[in-house]
């Protein structure tokens, strides 16, 4: 079986690291749903912040599992098997592993908003896909 994807593996890393940059995005929100007297200081601006993050990361989402079809109909089922596996195990793992620190949570919360998009247009370009971006 041929796992490569346009000759080579740099889908798979991008998808990975996707699913992490996409993790701290929505870390924050997550952090102050589950501290619930917190959440009720904020003011509206914080919150919708938080709450667009929250969105945009759940769409991205929705378009690395969108890539795994892509990647099926193109480079076959092995490949597109292990293309979402690749990309819901990391995020599963990491969810479970990587504990919650808001400090270091909100530093890579801002590293990951260029980030998410840096790697999600690395991923469509190991994919084959011309991106406007």
């Amino acid at each position: 079986m041929d796992f490569t994807i346009n000759g080579g593996y740099e889908a798979y890393v991008y998808v990975v690291l996707l699913q992490l940059s996409i993790l701290y995005l929505q870390r924050l929100d997550l952090n102050r749903r589950m501290a619930a007297e917190s959440s009720k200081a904020l003011n509206a601006s914080i919150n919708d912040y938080f709450l667009t993050t929250r969105f945009v990361a759940a769409g991205l989402n929705w378009a690395s599992w969108l890539l795994a079809v892509y990647v099926g109909e193109e480079f076959g089922l092995a490949s597109a098997a292990l293309f979402l596996i690749l990309g819901l195990g990391s995020s599963i793992i990491a969810t479970l592993l990587i504990p919650p620190l808001p400090r270091i949570d909100v530093f890579a919360h801002v590293v990951s908003l260029p980030a998410t998009v840096y790697l999600f247009r690395a991923t469509l370009l190991a994919l084959g896909l011309v991106t406007p971006i």
